[in-house]
Order: C-alpha cells, then sequence, then structure tokens
C-alpha cells in the first residue's frame, strides 16, 4: 500500500492507508457483529446536545443514537459481505 503513502494521496492526518487481508476482513466483522448498540448507547445522554458533545461534534441535527445504529449496521454488512466474497478492504480514514 506504499503507492497511497505520499502527500498527493495520504495528508498524514491520522495512519495511512492500510490494506486488510480477506481473513483480518472476516475478523473485523466477526467483532462488528458482536457490538451491543443498546448497551453503548444506554450511556448516551437522552439531551440531542449533550450526546453530540459526548460524542466529539460540535452540532448534530436528527436522532444520534439511531444515527449511530444506522452506522455500524450498514458497516458490519459491508464487512461480512466482504468477508463472505474473500475480500480484502483498503482502511482509510478520512
Amino acid at each position: 500500500m506504499r503507492f497511497l503513502d505520499h502527500p498527493e494521496v495520504y495528508d498524514g492526518f491520522g495512519p495511512p492507508p492500510a490494506l486488510l487481508s480477506p481473513p483480518v476482513v472476516a475478523e473485523v466483522a466477526r467483532h462488528l457483529e458482536d457490538i451491543d448498540t443498546g448497551s453503548l448507547l444506554r450511556d448516551l445522554p437522552a439531551d440531542a446536545a449533550s450526546a453530540a458533545a459526548v460524542c466529539g461534534f460540535g452540532e448534530f441535527h436528527g436522532d444520534l443514537g439511531k444515527h449511530f445504529e444506522d452506522r455500524v449496521a450498514e458497516l458490519t454488512e459491508f464487512y461480512r459481505g466482504a468477508a463472505r466474497r474473500g475480500m480484502a478492504v483498503v482502511e482509510w480514514v478520512d
């Protein structure tokens, strides 16, 4: 993945892009399936502004808990599908 580790593609803000091999993708899928979103959200403040602040958002419009549940479900389905197909995944935090 060194071709992604240069200033034109990677700005140095976080870790450089990483290639997750098919076995690692399957492991990530298993870990995502184990997330209990209900227990995580139980400690989230009921007040929307406080919940946004706890999560590091300056401002958030909408239901933060529902947003979190939806993103975890989407990510889980993505990794589950990639694992089922034996695919690798490029992890890139932007």
